[in-house]
């Protein structure tokens, strides 16, 4: 087989890799390794069909504005929008994980994670998706339901972020989405 031919034979094995983790990067012993428009080995440059996610990640809540007692429903899609079948692999029973934020950031304080009080079967499983297909994930959160040091705290007045983040392993290529709420 020529070398160009065993390149993109071997960029496309990892292509599903690549767009799950949005990196456009690969490295291996032989010194081959791509960006989002060539594959390079040494000083040779194959052009190749630019990359796009075909996972189509979007939360978002039944509301955009809440009182400090309402529940807020929230629902989580995963679309594969590509044109081949994509192989999710999860490290546990566990394929989502929604956390509240107070504030419009990922790095503001956690206010509620759903995955807090479960615990997940430890196991290898797979999710095969069909070009097209969604997946759909829903949780509702109830203000009120937040423990901090035993005490139940309702959710106060402000802007909130729900992050959305779906668990795939790797831990580093797992992807997520945001959608932001208020509460008056």
């Amino acid at each position: 087989m020529p070398f160009i031919s065993q390149c993109r034979e071997a960029f496309h094995r990892a292509s599903v890799s690549l767009l799950i983790l949005g990196a456009l990067i690969v490295t291996s012993a032989g010194g081959v390794h791509a960006d989002s428009t060539y594959l390079y080995r040494d000083s040779l440059r194959i052009p190749i069909s630019p990359m796009t996610p075909t996972l189509v990640l979007k939360v978002s809540s039944d509301k955009a504005k809440y009182s400090p007692s309402d529940p807020i429903k929230i629902t989580f899609t995963v679309k594969n929008d590509g044109k081949a079948p994509q192989e999710l692999n999860f490290s546990t029973a566990q394929k989502f994980d929604l956390e509240i934020r107070r504030g419009a950031s990922l790095k503001s304080p956690l206010e509620w994670q759903w995955s807090h009080d479960k615990m997940f079967a430890q196991m290898l499983t797979n999710i095969s998706m069909k070009p097209g297909q969604t997946i759909t994930f829903s949780e509702t959160f109830k203000p009120g339901s937040i423990k901090k040091k035993g005490d139940v705290l309702p959710i106060s007045p402000g802007t909130y972020l729900i992050v959305a983040t779906l668990t795939t392993m790797p831990k580093t290529a797992r992807m997520h989405t945001t959608a932001s709420f208020i509460v008056k």
